[in-house]
Parts: C-alpha cells; sequence; structure tokens
C-alpha cells in the first residue's frame, strides 16, 4: 500500500497532500485509523467510533461550500461500503463500537468549548485529523472511513491517564481495523444501505 506522512493538513489545499503519491489514483480506499477525545456524554472510554460523517469544528463553512470543493455542506460523509464492512467487522471484534458524527480541529477541546462543539456539531468524538484526511478524500475521489478509540470522556475526568488510555486505544483501534481489513480481504458484500447503520 501507499504510505502517506501528513502533518497540519487542516493548514494545506487538499490537491495538493498527494502531490509526492505518485499513484494517488490508483488508491482504492484510505482508512484513517488512531485515537479521539468522548464529546458525547454517552461516550464512554475505550468505546470505538467509526465515522458515518465528519467536518471541521473550527473551519468557516463558507469555506468548504463556497470555495473548492464547493460541498452542499461541511460533512464528509464515511464511504457506504466500506460502513457496511466496518458493521460486520465491530462485530467480529468484540468491541463497544459506536457509529456516529466525528469532528476535527487544531485545539484540545474543554469546559465551555466542548460544549459550545457539542452543542453545534452534535459529534461522539473530536480529534485532530480525519475531517483533513476525509477531505483530501474528497477532493481526490477516494472512499473513506475514520476509526478512532476513545482515550478521554467529555469531562475530561480521565486526563491524569492520558498517557496510557492513548497506548490502550490505539491498541484497540488496531484492533477493530484489522477485523475491517479482514472483511474486506474476504470481498464481503455491501449488506447495509445507507441510513440503516447502527
Amino acid at each position: 500500500g501507499t504510505e502517506l506522512n501528513v502533518e497540519s493538513l487542516l493548514a494545506l489545499e487538499p490537491d495538493l497532500v498527494f502531490c509526492n503519491a505518485s499513484n494517488a489514483e490508483e488508491m482504492e480506499a484510505i482508512i484513517n485509523a488512531g485515537t479521539a477525545g468522548g464529546i458525547d456524554p454517552s461516550i464512554s472510554i475505550f468505546d470505538t467510533v467509526i465515522s458515518t460523517e465528519t467536518a471541521y469544528h473550527d473551519v468557516a463553512e463558507d469555506i468548504l461550500t463556497e470555495f473548492h470543493p464547493w460541498m452542499d455542506s461541511i460533512w464528509f460523509p464515511g464511504d457506504p461500503f466500506l460502513l457496511s464492512l466496518a458493521t460486520q467487522a465491530a462485530q467480529d471484534s468484540g468491541r463497544p463500537v459506536r457509529f456516529g458524527r466525528m469532528v476535527t480541529g487544531e485545539a484540545f477541546l474543554s469546559g465551555p468549548g466542548t460544549e459550545a462543539v457539542r452543542s453545534a456539531f452534535h459529534p461522539l468524538c473530536a480529534d485532530m485529523e480525519s475531517a483533513a484526511v476525509a477531505h483530501v478524500c474528497h477532493a481526490n475521489g477516494i472512499p473513506f472511513l475514520s476509526i478512532r478509540t476513545i482515550t478521554d470522556s467529555a469531562d475530561r475526568s480521565a486526563a491524569a491517564c492520558f498517557e496510557e488510555n492513548c497506548r490502550r486505544a490505539s491498541e484497540i483501534a488496531a484492533q477493530v481495523t484489522h477485523a475491517l481489513f479482514k472483511r474486506l480481504a474476504a470481498g464481503g458484500p455491501c449488506l447495509i444501505a445507507k441510513g440503516e447503520l447502527p
């Protein structure tokens, strides 16, 4: 596969991200896995969230709708086929997995900032990468999905254990992602239509 080392995607014109990946047009999909902070109060530490749609929480909406890539909304949807396989992979993994919205920004959220993002976007979690990668994939016509395991709850009560939680959450995200890879390798059929996800 192709490995991309991308930093500060939010500051880049998405079309430029693939300028050094000569076979970007040959990529069949990009699955972005890692960790995130919980935003929805129902999300627990070490739950895994799989993105049905992803957005920036700190970028003006008209940047995406009035300029390239001229989107209908600020939300980058997860690929329906990858989501259908992820639903099966979630069951295979034996881990608590939720499907829903993710948001991305350049700063850690806490206190009033968390509440403002929750009220405006209603996401399950927040990270610093997923919407940027989704943006690049959208601009290049590449199917995208994000898999994120939670390191801290919305009240940030586990901040003292953050580093240890990151290590464990990364392991869990890898397990869920591996379960999805196995489904992809098996060529499983798209069994669940968009709008029927759990």
